[in-house]
């Protein structure tokens, strides 16, 4: 029975050769390299990572992750599977506005039948969402950094600014990419369900 990591990676498989495919139930087979259909369209891919080892100030930087070696396996996968675009950030690279123009940059070379591939590995936590009408809800985001690698303050206030929320991402995402292009967001971080 293959495990849940293994259908991840064959449908990223597919994506790079063909149709992704969806596995339904745990004991579904893999299917083999040579029965997928040829795929349609270019394949984009943004990929970003960090591990906090630039926050000189927060908790992030106390414990760095391990995030490197899924930030250098997707990038790997996305060549080797010929992507017309592997665009990377790293660390301090990974700041609101630097995420937001790397999405605009690579969402904008999406054309009708392309894929638009996002992978995010670094932490992911809550805010009290900031909607009208939605007191007591919480928002999903990506713990980004500021231009100096930091992602919070002793205060735990600074992350209002930084941080990314599950809507903000969204709305940016879907009005980057042409309609017609197929989106798929991968997120290793906890708190991600709604993005």
């Amino acid at each position: 029975m293959p495990s849940t990591r293994a259908k991840l990676w064959a449908n990223l498989g597919f994506l790079c050769r063909g149709q992704p495919r969806v596995f339904r139930t745990t004991t579904e087979r893999l299917v083999e390299d040579n029965e997928a259909p040829p795929r349609q369209g270019a394949v984009h891919m943004l990929v970003c990572g960090l591990d906090y080892s630039c926050d000189r100030q927060s908790w992030a930087g106390k414990k760095p992750l391990d995030t490197r070696y899924s930030f250098d396996m997707m990038i790997g996968l996305g060549q080797a599977c010929g992507a017309t675009t592997v665009r990377t950030l790293w660390n301090k690279q990974c700041t609101r506005a630097g995420l937001l123009a790397a999405i605009r940059e690579v969402g904008q070379r999406c054309r009708p039948e392309d894929y638009f591939v996002f992978y995010y590995a670094g932490h992911g936590e809550t805010l009290v969402t900031n909607k009208l009408g939605k007191t007591g809800d919480k928002d999903q985001c990506f713990c980004l950094v500021d231009h100096r690698g930091n992602t919070d303050d002793t205060s735990m206030t600074y992350r209002q600014q930084v941080w990314m929320r599950d809507h903000e991402f969204a709305s940016n995402l879907l009005a980057s990419v042409n309609p017609q292009a197929k989106i798929i967001v991968l997120v290793d971080a906890c708190h991600s369900g709604t993005i």
